[in-house]
């Protein structure tokens, strides 16, 4: 938790819920990092995405210019269109193996552009653990962001519940 205070990554101290996600997800990580230091970096790619960055990244380009490349990633995006959404291991591995039946690619040639499109990254954590993970936080954000807004309706119900009796009595 220091090094991801340290990155402004975390602010405060986190939930029970958090701390068992990050249990979760530093494993995946730690194939990808020789040093806890590193760790926030690696958080990045499932936190933000910067697809501008990534399409100004000149290794990127190079990579998107290739024709195979961009016949994965149009599979890719024909899949996640009509496929469940990517919440486990099995799900994403499932999708893979759907891409690469459409577009006969395989190994890296199937995986980096896959990277590439969902991280914005070049390299990184087994991809299998990692969109699953970038799936529960999208998930929880907006479960959160749901029961916020209900709490806030129920409480602006009862003020003007309370505020009708009152003109009633």
């Amino acid at each position: 938790v220091p090094f991801l205070r340290a990155a402004g990554i975390v602010f405060s101290e986190p939930t029970d819920p958090a701390r068992a996600w990050l249990r979760g997800i530093v494993p995946a990580l730690a194939s990808s990092i020789d040093r806890l230091s590193q760790l926030p970096d690696r958080l990045r790619t499932i936190f933000s995405f910067d697809a501008a960055g990534t399409l100004a990244d000149e290794q990127v380009q190079v990579e998107l210019d290739d024709a195979d490349a961009r016949k994965v990633i149009v599979a890719l995006d024909g899949d996640l269109r009509t496929a469940p959404r990517l919440t486990d291991r099995d799900t994403f591995r499932a999708a893979v193996a759907r891409v690469k039946e459409k577009t006969g690619q395989k190994g890296r040639a199937l995986l980096h552009p896959i990277r590439v499109a969902l991280t914005g990254a070049r390299e990184g954590p087994e991809l299998d653990l990692l969109v699953p993970a970038k799936q529960q936080i999208v998930r929880d954000q907006t479960v959160a962001q749901v029961e916020r807004v209900a709490s806030e309706a129920r409480q602006m119900l009862s003020t003007r519940e309370r505020g009708v009796i009152e003109q009633l009595y």
